[in-house]
């Protein structure tokens, strides 16, 4: 659902992303790796997949700018 919102580009992107993410999900299959790190790489493959909130918070009329 969320690749429909996203700009081609965008979308390539998130597809290298899942492929490198892939290939160290299968690095670290080979390796006596930690549950919980096995766990954290495949909540950040999932996390491809959703949409994330973003809050912007200061002075009003204080200009925010991204740094």
């Amino acid at each position: 659902m969320l690749s429909r919102l996203l700009p081609d580009r965008t979308r390539k992107y998130v597809a290298e992303e899942r492929e490198c993410l892939a290939s160290l999900q299968r690095v670290l299959d080979r390796f006596d790796t930690p549950e919980g790190d096995k766990s954290a790489l495949l909540r950040s493959i999932a996390q491809l997949d959703s949409l994330f909130l973003l809050v912007v918070i200061g002075e009003f009329n204080a200009g925010k700018a991204l740094s």
